[in-house]
């Protein structure tokens, strides 16, 4: 495959289309002008990065980023769990890590569907205070508290709490 510079490192073109799309399907929905139709109810983009997460509502041609509870457009994609098996997510993860470092992750985007012993994860992991465990199928995850958890649900988690901004505007789940 062939790196595509403007699209970014995870766009790649193929020899039949982008990413796996045959040449007929990318050519088709690259010519459709989808600001053109008429959409019914509202839609929500929500990024979840490595670092920081946010969600953006269209109003009108405009997008708008929405802000957290504590007034910032970008939430921190961290995720805590507390003695007591509270889970914090955002600001308040961030800010556990300081005293609950092994309960608290980030940057768990990094593990998606890598496997546990691959050499990137071995040189992550030396990086951050939380542990990375051998899942049964012998993926990468995280554990606190006894607990493990798939480094796609602490994304799952993370998107929670965006669509959670979202429910406050009145939108649904």
């Amino acid at each position: 495959s062939i790196s595509s510079p403007s699209r970014g490192p995870t766009a790649a073109r193929h020899q039949d289309g982008w990413n796996g799309l045959s040449h007929e399907a990318f050519a088709i929905v690259s010519r459709r002008d989808y600001a053109s139709e008429a959409i019914k109810g509202a839609v929500v983009g929500i990024d979840l990065g490595t670092t920081n997460s946010c969600t953006a509502v269209m109003e009108g041609k405009q997008a708008k980023v929405l802000e957290n509870a504590e007034g910032a457009r970008i939430t921190p994609s961290a995720v805590a769990f507390t003695a007591d098996g509270e889970r914090l997510v955002g600001m308040p993860a961030k800010r556990q890590a300081v005293t609950n470092p092994k309960n608290t992750f980030n940057a768990t985007k990094r593990l998606i569907g890598r496997q546990n012993d691959d050499p990137v994860v071995q040189k992550d992991i030396k990086n951050v205070p939380f542990k990375s465990v051998r899942a049964s199928n012998g993926d990468a995850w995280v554990e606190a508290h006894g607990k493990l958890y798939s480094p796609s649900q602490t994304g799952v988690f993370v998107i929670r709490g965006e669509i959670h901004k979202w429910g406050h505007l009145g939108g649904e789940d």
